[in-house]
């Protein structure tokens, strides 16, 4: 959660005419929502440097972009499993399947996988044997 008190502690004074749009706190404790949105907004175009966080319709002040990303990021109940799935990581990837059988004769069991295990991986069928690239 993200209280409401960790806001304010990082609003600024509002500028006039003020030219940055608002983002409304809706909770007198959690501003958890709020801040979702900031970041939504923020995330949506680099240039976007501050947005207006109003409580109760009042206007508090200016959130800037550096000030929000600071905060810890609100869990969002849509967050589940998988759900960084697709995530860009920084850096150049070269990441590359790898076609892996058991070496065992006539076992039919192969993967297809990005390997960076601790450990090589071994056959389900034969787990003594660590399985090996496929030719």
């Amino acid at each position: 959660m993200t209280s409401v008190a960790e806001i304010t502690a990082l609003l600024r004074p509002l500028p006039s005419p003020n030219p940055y749009p608002s983002v409304m706190v809706d909770d007198k404790q959690d501003a958890s929502r709020a801040l979702t949105a900031a970041l939504q907004y923020f995330d949506a175009d680099d240039d976007r440097q501050a947005v207006t966080v109003h409580l109760a319709g009042e206007e508090l002040g200016l959130l800037h972009r550096r000030d929000a990303y600071s905060l810890p990021p609100p869990l969002l109940s849509t967050r589940d499993y998988g759900a960084s799935d697709q995530a860009a990581l920084p850096g150049d990837v070269r990441y590359e399947m790898i076609n892996m059988r058991c070496p065992v004769t006539n076992c039919s069991h192969r993967f297809a996988l990005i390997l960076y295990p601790l450990q090589p991986p071994r056959c389900p069928v034969h787990p003594e044997q660590t399985v090996v690239v496929a030719g």
